[in-house]
């Protein structure tokens, strides 16, 4: 969601927002299955500093609603929701767009070729968005999602930062206590859930095929893999 607009410039509506998608529903539609839910954080579970835990949301039409009306949209809105055109993005979006009708949020769908894609929503242009994003740190992905210094085209395309997170990515990047890390990403990761600039879906699931006797090889979030340890029994 691009903060900088109307009505997502309200915390309120981005929770209605959280509330309103079904992330089980999502994978089983768009990935028949082959995912993981991400628990509202965009740190995947192989990920150091990962928390599984950093929210209480969970799909709930009802409660959507209820925040909706709190914002002053008793009768929802309507707004669009941006995909770059590929397949998994386009079905993505007409899943997305359904849920977020059961609420009362008319998402028209705006389909862009993937490099106008990335400029314009860089360029702050979007309503909603869709859009997927790996990385095998915490830092990198934190940092490109929520920090000052990536806004826009860096990554961080919801517009959403405050002095406060900054701060906190800062130290846990910079910290040579690794068990103070971690805990700094995952109170990074509850502050920026509460705020609810993007909701976090699914984690897509990474396949690799190979001969019974290959051992030790291992997939990596970044969808790149290496074979040190890798042997063949």
């Amino acid at each position: 969601m691009n903060v900088q607009k109307a009505p997502f410039d309200n915390e309120k509506v981005r929770q209605a927002v959280a509330y309103a998608l079904d992330p089980q529903g999502y994978i089983d539609l768009v990935f028949s299955g082959e995912a993981t839910p991400a628990n509202y954080t965009m740190l995947p579970p192989s990920v150091d500093g990962y928390v599984s835990d950093c929210s209480d949301y969970s799909c709930n039409v009802e409660k959507a609603k209820e925040l909706l009306a709190e914002a002053g949209y008793p009768d929802g809105f309507s707004t669009t929701l941006w995909c770059s055109d590929t397949q998994v993005m386009r079905d993505s979006a007409v899943v997305i767009q359904e849920q977020l009708r059961q609420v009362g949020i008319n998402a028209e769908v705006k389909t862009l070729e993937s490099g106008q894609f990335q400029s314009e929503t860089g360029n702050g242009a979007h309503d909603m968005f869709i859009m997927s994003k790996t990385s095998i740190d915490p830092d990198s992905m934190l940092r490109s999602m929520y920090h000052t210094e990536a806004l826009g085209p860096s990554g961080n395309r919801c517009f959403w930062t405050t002095p406060e997170v900054d701060a906190l990515i800062d130290e846990a990047s910079t910290t040579t206590d690794t068990e103070h890390a971690m805990e700094l990403y995952a109170e990074i990761q509850s502050k920026v859930a509460e705020a609810a600039p993007l909701v976090p879906m699914a984690v897509e699931h990474l396949n690799a095929g190979m001969q019974s006797n290959v051992k030790g090889f291992g997939l990596y979030p970044g969808k790149s893999h290496y074979i040190n340890g890798t042997y063949f029994e």
